[in-house]
């Protein structure tokens, strides 16, 4: 805390009399005594010439004490971090995704634009999956009502199943499968290339099973996280499984409050 024997006027009628003995305690800023560094400094002694008292000196101070105080102010500015739960990961820094070409369910091209200027939560699966894909997209659909039944202060998500079957996904299948769910959600696809270009800057992972009686019902082992996507078009967060969609819920509203305003 800065001593209170050393104020404004102190510090003021310092300049106006160019005389060091009118205040000599040490005036801190961001808890660092700046002008003790010149008064308190052995190498400035009356045998050298009084550089500190010089205009130039002054102003420089002023200029350090008025960008400590614009510094403080910008990180008292900031607005509070989001209160999130154990089951999502925040990153750091949004991680930047690179264009790629995908095809929706609709037969219609789906990039990189798709994500920009809306939340997106992204989902990697398959339809043939027997139980933790339809698991996670119900979990998407109740996560979504329980956001629209808060209240319109946040924009509602758009949710994304991206397949990592492209042998058996075709948009035909997706269109039976992701508007199960709801009608709002998006289906994607393409060629086994074209998905590795996105689930690897996701770093979603999936690995196919061969099944030797049955060649055609073969499983795939994939990542069955929940990516976040932010309006920027950036992965934000990822929701780790078990999910919960109240606070699945939760947590994307306290990401999007955080996200609008620090924009």
């Amino acid at each position: 805390m800065m001593d209170s024997a050393f104020s404004m006027p102190c510090l003021v009628a310092s300049i106006r009399s160019g005389d060091d003995t009118v205040c000599r305690r040490p005036f801190l800023i961001a808890g660092f005594p700046l002008f003790g560094l010149l008064w308190d400094n052995p190498a400035m002694s009356d045998s050298t010439p009084a550089l500190h008292r010089h205009p130039l000196t002054w102003l420089l101070l002023l200029a350090l004490f008025a960008g400590g105080l614009y510094l403080g102010w910008q990180q008292f500015d900031q607005p509070a971090p989001p209160r999130l739960s154990d089951q999502v990961t925040r990153l750091p820094q949004p991680r930047p995704i690179t264009d790629f070409e995908l095809v929706d369910h609709h037969e219609q091209p789906f990039t990189l634009g798709r994500f920009r200027d809306q939340w997106s939560f992204v989902f990697f699966g398959y339809t043939h999956c027997p139980d933790v894909c339809p698991t996670a997209m119900l979990d998407l659909k109740r996560t979504v009502a329980a956001v629209a039944d808060n209240g319109p202060d946040v924009m509602l998500p758009q949710v994304v199943f991206v397949s990592v079957d492209p042998e058996r996904d075709t948009p035909e299948q997706l269109a039976r499968f992701v508007p199960y769910f709801n009608p709002d959600f998006i289906g994607v696809t393409g060629s086994q290339d074209q998905l590795d270009q996105l689930s690897g800057q996701l770093s979603s992972l999936a690995m196919k099973v061969p099944n030797p009686d049955n060649p055609d019902n073969y499983l795939v082992d994939h990542t069955a996280s929940i990516l976040l996507l932010n309006p920027d078009g950036r992965l934000e967060a990822i929701f780790t499984p078990p999910h919960d969609p109240d606070t699945m819920a939760a947590d994307y509203r306290e990401l999007a409050r955080h996200f609008k305003e620090s924009s």
